[in-house]
């Protein structure tokens, strides 16, 4: 890819963002999204790619005009369904824990499944074993997902302090387990619960780099390229402002002098 032409849709990405979460989120996270593309090999055919878990849809912009793919992209809810049919980008419903991706077998060149693994209420082998169904033959999976490893994850060990967020319905643990017993006890479907917002969308497990590699192996994939990344800015803008965290800054500066312990997993993995 040219510079100016991942710069330009870097620009028209931020030309359509909406003021508030979805501006926030990529500006936050801009640079994870600049690592990720690099992992798309760039040739002259056109590719057929998938996005797992989309959200804003921010990658699969990016990827639709920097490299002129046909894209589809697949979520739980379909809050951004319009912004994908502007951009001529297709759009499924699909719900991980319970369906099948809505695909025929052989159908993409590169699957990608970033940022979700980490929210997932279920193992994820089925969903690989899934993804790799629908890949062509040395297909190519894309996954980010943060690294349990990183060095600000380290201190809170060290520290006895929690990882990640408690999972909570409206703040409220007592109410949040309490739904996931009933939903258990009546054969409810947990999608049905994040479907009514009773959850937060925290992160439910996070995962290091040798356990990654073992499920995508065990899965019938074969790593072409991992590595960690401090993916962010030494002082990035989180809700609009500059974080000037002394502990986060020295947290990003350990990250970025050693890899290991940055805050991002990045893989590429080929179906064999």
């Amino acid at each position: 890819m040219t510079k100016m032409k991942f710069a330009a849709a870097i620009d028209y990405m931020k030309g359509i963002l909406e003021p508030g979460q979805d501006s926030d989120y990529f500006h936050q996270f801009q640079q994870r999204y600049v690592e990720t593309l690099h992992l798309i090999p760039d040739v002259k055919e056109e590719l057929r790619v998938l996005e797992i878990g989309a959200m804003f849809g921010h990658t699969s912009i990016l990827i639709k005009r920097i490299f002129n793919s046909e894209v589809y992209v697949t979520d739980f809810f379909d809050v951004w369904q319009e912004r994908f049919r502007r951009e001529g980008i297709n759009f499924s419903l699909c719900e991980l824990t319970s369906q099948s991706l809505p695909f025929e077998d052989n159908s993409f060149d590169i699957v990608l499944f970033c940022e979700v693994i980490e929210h997932l209420f279920i193992l994820p082998h089925l969903i690989f074993l899934d993804i790799r169904r629908v890949l062509k033959r040395n297909g190519l999976l894309i996954l980010t997902t943060p690294n349990l490893y990183s060095v600000d994850k380290r201190i809170c060990f060290l520290l006895g302090k929690r990882v990640t967020p408690r999972l909570t319905a409206n703040g409220d643990e007592v109410t949040a387990f309490h739904a996931i017993e009933k939903s258990c006890r009546d054969n409810t479907n947990l999608y049905e619960l994040i479907q009514t917002r009773k959850f937060s969308g925290t992160h439910v497990r996070e995962y290091d780099m040798a356990e990654l590699r073992s499920l995508l192996q065990e899965t019938g994939f074969k790593i072409s390229s991992a590595r960690c990344l401090q993916a962010d800015g030494i002082i990035p803008r989180i809700n609009g402002t500059r974080d000037f965290n002394p502990k986060r800054v020295f947290c990003r500066l350990l990250g970025k002098a050693y890899a290991p312990w940055g805050n991002q997993i990045f893989i590429a993995a080929q179906k064999e």
